[in-house]
């Protein structure tokens, strides 16, 4: 024979458990901060620098922007420089992260080419790290493995 919960009952069978949830929360989040912490001067500590780009889309050439298109903007060889001058600031310490969308969706330069160039420019950029974003799927395993297999990073 099975038994219901009335509706009181099952309230507080909720309240119980989301009591006990959030005093476990407290219990571990006291914990982690509870714990001593390192003295920067002991050499524990190692800082590093993230720099990371998402949703490139193998936009290698500077785009012309402004009121009167008379301005350019982006294109690899900027975004190179711009990650060198930032990395400078922590040469030993930078990691270059991409977070996707680095191909697909891209001009005609790069996808014409299958975003070969694209790849060969993140390369030569020095990135350490990356992951995929949805486009890096628009063009299917076949071409995802073959970029993936051509990344130095």
């Amino acid at each position: 024979m099975t038994r219901s919960l009335t509706r009181r009952q099952g309230n507080v069978l909720v309240a119980l458990v989301a009591a006990l949830t959030m005093a476990l929360n407290l219990l571990w989040a006291s914990d982690a901060y509870s714990k001593p912490k390192p003295d920067p001067g002991s050499g524990d500590f190692t800082e590093i620098q993230l720099l990371s780009v998402n949703d490139f889309h193998g936009n290698l050439e500077p785009v012309n922007v402004g009121l009167k298109r008379c301005q350019t903007a982006g294109g690899a060889a900027y975004l190179d420089a711009y990650l060198d001058l930032y990395e400078q600031q922590n040469p030993d310490g930078t990691i270059r992260v991409h977070s996707g969308d680095m191909v697909g969706g891209s001009p005609l330069i790069s996808s014409y080419f299958d975003d070969e160039p694209t790849i060969e420019a993140m390369n030569l950029m020095g990135f350490d790290v990356g992951t995929l974003g949805n486009h890096e799927f628009d063009e299917g395993e076949k071409l995802l493995r073959n970029q993936l297999n051509d990344a130095d990073f």
